[in-house]
């Protein structure tokens, strides 16, 4: 906030203005300490992806039930496939 603060005021902001702000240093802190007011971070794109915040058991019960789903569409895929080329072997 306070590089958009400097860039707002009616004489801008010289590069020199907001160095000690963006060079990294503060942004280091955030991830260190996990104090998100004490400097710039990114989260990224995949942000806009997230609609929820689960317990870690929420999490991993989430994970494992998407895991079963997927294994279970593509073993269908596949056991049908297999039916389709029955007989058949690979040879290397």
């Amino acid at each position: 906030m306070e590089v958009v603060r400097l860039e707002n005021r009616p004489e801008g902001a010289k590069f020199e203005d907001v160095r000690e702000l963006v060079s990294g240093a503060r942004g280091k802190t955030v991830y260190e300490t996990g104090d998100i007011d004490a400097g710039i971070w990114s989260a990224g794109i995949t942000v806009g992806l997230i609609h929820d915040i689960p317990s870690c058991k929420e999490l991993c019960a989430n994970i494992e039930r998407d895991a079963v789903k997927h294994i279970e569409r593509l073993s269908s895929i596949v056991a049908h496939k297999g039916s389709a080329t029955a007989g058949r072997e690979a040879k290397l």
